[in-house]
């Protein structure tokens, strides 16, 4: 699988942080394979970045979704000349497709890959091809990887197009968590197979399409809301820099989505009307249930771990406490 994807030639930006399941399994592969692996501070800014990806010739890069998309944001607000690159490869969360067609127009690749794995499963449950653009899944199982989706009440097995949480089995997963039985206990059952807390599906030629992270849904008035989708709908308009969708306690909704959007410097002035925007073209493309009855947040920067994930409890927090 990793031949396929790197070649001898290639040149890799070392990025995500070795202690991070994700960056020493790809750096470690591209230096097995004789990959030349080029090593920066993992702090280092959106403008850097990208002058970076082209004083070093840089043909693959792999990135967060968030990255990615302040990368973009970067490039587009200050005009950087376009960067080209052979090959993205994105781990941790699935990307919208309107930042992929982005990052494809800008970057010019012609080969865009989805991982997708947990440290539990080291290194990986299933990878798209090498040479397409992959817009919507995350491909098929590894080599001697099983993967099944269970219902997320009876815990029935589900066929094709059903969604459910993703249940893993292989050789590589974890024995367990260290000094933890109970947390073990919750996830792994006696025969091997790990609840990897994602919702998601297959289709009928078995490719593995990620929905969210189970933990992260919104229950309102008693249906499930997913938040990548309306992150996905709030992100293509055009004040939009970056959202998160997340869910707070209501008497009336059970959980009210809301809307904590950072926008574009350009587009600071005359946020009540953006607000409304925003409002209206999530109720335009969404069931009812799915509406954002909590509002609209506005803030300066959303809160990131190490890796680049949004921290949705901590934005959970500032927003019941309006520490914002």
């Amino acid at each position: 699988m990793a031949s396929g994807i790197f070649a001898e030639e290639d040149v890799m930006l070392a990025w995500n942080p070795f202690t991070h399941a994700s960056g020493f399994v790809v750096d470690t592969i591209c230096l097995c394979l004789g990959v030349t692996v080029i090593i920066t501070e993992h702090s280092l800014s959106c403008k850097d970045f990208l002058e970076t990806l082209s004083t070093h010739q840089i043909s693959v890069l792999f990135a967060t979704s968030e990255r990615l998309r302040e990368i973009v944001n970067e490039a587009r607000t200050n005009n950087h000349p376009a960067v080209r690159l052979k090959e993205i490869i994105v781990g941790g969360t699935m990307i919208t497709e309107s930042l992929r067609t982005e990052l494809c127009e800008f970057f010019g690749v012609n080969s865009f890959i989805n991982f997708y794995g947990l440290t539990e499963t080291f290194p990986l449950i299933s990878c798209t091809p090498a040479g397409k653009i992959c817009m919507d899944n995350v491909g098929a199982p590894c080599a001697g990887t099983k993967v099944k989706i269970l219902d997320l009440f009876s815990g029935d097995p589900l066929g094709p197009y059903q969604k459910g949480e993703i249940v893993v089995q292989s050789k590589t997963i974890m024995k367990g968590y260290y000094g933890r039985p109970e947390a073990t206990q919750e996830v792994l059952s006696s025969d091997g197979w790990l609840r990897t807390g994602d919702l998601g599906y297959y289709d009928s030629n078995g490719q593995i399409y990620f929905v969210d992270r189970i933990k992260q849904m919104i229950k309102c008035m008693g249906n499930i809301v997913t938040p990548a989708e309306l992150e996905e709908i709030l992100t293509t308009h055009e004040a939009v820099l970056e959202a998160a969708v997340i869910g707070i306690p209501s008497l009336k909704y059970g959980e009210a989505p809301v809307a904590c959007v950072v926008v574009k410097e350009s587009q600071e002035e005359g946020l009540d009307s953006v607000e409304q925007e925003l409002k209206e073209v999530v109720a335009g493309q969404t069931s009812t249930h799915k509406h954002l009855y909590g509002g609209v947040v506005f803030m300066k920067s959303l809160p990131k771990s190490e890796s680049g994930k949004i921290l949705r409890q901590e934005l959970k927090s500032r927003i019941l406490s309006e520490t914002i």
